[in-house]
């Protein structure tokens, strides 16, 4: 199951990537809609399952994601949990003891973990950083602080493949862990895509930087037995986000994985959905909703991490837990309720044709194949009638979600990658677009050459076609 709801079926955690998917599939293709729908997987269930798929698939009420079990449906939704302050001598208890932070230390999640325990009296703290490249700024960053006197050890592994061992040294020298808190790299140019423009790297990142060190993380506790093990997860495994389909899907698995260890091990394990950190400096992207725009009322400051973190701990039961400061529910109606027919303005889409606008440049008509191509697809897209070649994508009225939805499909209209450097350019106008793309087409002889295999292999039975494959 991908889904979990008693605590008794079995847990297939990697297919919880499917929740990540099925969050960005709409908010990237607003005219598609996209529903998760989790069946119990058993030879005699199959009539029922049938049955229940169908029902589903007639019914107007637009759930993102259902669960049926033993004749019962069951939909995702999330409660909202009151945390009460802790005591002193509650707070005593609860951050005396031995605490590893282990991760990239790169997540402003895990800085403000390790720089809130430096500020306990009776914590030890060590780090276990998985990033060298931030290994020295990090020493520094915990050598500068004034009671980093706290810190017992500061260690880095160059990959997770060590990171058990590195665990169990620490362990002997410093002591059973009394918790351990686990951070992962935030949103960046390799962990996040458009889904037209994902690729298996994308994926081989966010596995290595996230769900490989938890695996040694959960190898390792299974021995050691701390009271709890705190997992940093993202708030696009609730709300999505444009760009953010590896991303999201990778914290779901985050999350599956968590619940399998609840149910492996007697330490408590949790994972928390952070939104925005504001780093001092600038809005790091911790969980980010990043649905084309960042709310900036949604930023925790790294005194509030901790403090939402702590009160979470408090609870002492396990499983996933969500930190907004703004009521969850009107964030999930705006950006995940939403089905295939209200698109709006919001997300742009085929629009009622009307007039160009009055524009700075004057207006200059297509004259390439390509330029008329891409004025087409404009023209279509942003529901307006005369697109010139010299007219700002930006001007006529076009943002982020559009652009992805419109290189879409110049990528199908066009026999060449198209990035989306190539739309958000210095200059995002037909002719400066062209310009680039038709510096990567295949040259007229390759398109006779390539039209003549498509001919060839349109003639041959599948069998030859395998054949002539594996002769390759």
């Amino acid at each position: 199951a991908a889904l979990e709801d008693f605590g008794t079926e079995p847990i297939d955690w990697q297919q919880a990537a499917l929740q990540g998917l099925n969050l960005v599939i709409p908010q990237e293709y607003p005219q598609l809609g996209c529903r998760l729908i989790d069946l119990q997987p058993s030879a005699d269930s199959a009539p029922q399952n049938a049955r229940q798929l169908w029902q589903e698939l007639q019914t107007s009420n637009f759930e993102k994601t259902i669960a049926y079990r033993n004749g019962r449906r069951w939909q995702l939704e999330y409660s909202p949990v009151r945390l009460e302050a802790a005591s002193h001598n509650q707070l005593a208890t609860q951050r005396k003891g031995t605490f590893f932070v282990v991760g990239d230390l790169s997540s402003e999640i895990g800085k403000a973990w390790a720089m809130a325990l430096l500020q306990e009296p009776a914590a030890k703290l060590v780090v276990i950083n998985t990033n060298p490249e931030v290994s020295e700024q990090l020493l520094t960053f915990l050598k500068n602080s004034p009671t980093h006197d706290n810190v017992a050890e500061l260690l880095s592994v160059d990959s997770s493949d060590q990171l058990v061992e590195v665990l169990q040294e620490a362990q002997s020298v410093f002591g059973a862990p009394t918790g351990l808190f686990v951070c992962s790299p935030t949103t960046n140019e390799q962990s996040a895509a458009p889904l037209a423009l994902l690729k298996q790297q994308n994926w081989d990142y966010n596995y290595q930087s996230k769900i490989a060190a938890l695996e040694k993380v959960a190898e390792f506790v299974v021995e050691a037995s701390p009271r709890f093990v705190c997992v940093q997860s993202s708030m696009s495994a609730v709300l999505g986000g444009i760009g953010f389909g590896a991303y999201a899907a990778t914290n779901h698995q985050i999350d599956g994985l968590v619940s399998l260890q609840n149910r492996r091990q007697l330490s408590r394990w949790v994972s928390i959905h952070w939104d925005l950190v504001d780093s001092g400096q600038e809005v790091s992207h911790a969980g980010e909703n990043q649905v084309g725009v960042v709310e900036e009322d949604v930023v925790l400051s790294a005194d509030e991490v901790w403090e939402a973190t702590g009160r979470i701990l408090q609870l002492e039961t396990s499983g996933q837990y969500t930190v907004s400061r703004t009521p969850l529910a009107g964030r999930i109606t705006k950006w995940v309720r939403v089905s295939p027919y209200e698109t709006g303005d919001r997300t742009g889409g085929i629009r009622k044709s009307h007039a160009r606008p009055n524009l700075n440049n004057e207006y200059v008509q297509p004259t390439t194949k390509v330029q008329q191509t891409i004025v087409s697809i404009w023209e279509e897209m942003l529901g307006i009638e005369g697109i010139g070649i010299h007219d700002n994508f930006f001007a006529l009225g076009g943002h982020s979600l559009l652009a992805i939805q419109v290189i879409g499909r110049l990528r199908e209209a066009l026999p060449v990658e198209i990035e989306l450097r190539h739309l958000v350019s210095d200059d995002p106008t037909p002719a400066r677009i062209a310009q680039l793309l038709e510096a990567e087409l295949p040259q007229p002889e390759q398109l006779d050459a390539m039209s003549e295999l498509v001919a060839e292999i349109e003639t041959m039975s599948s069998a030859e076609v395998r054949a002539q494959l594996e002769e390759k």
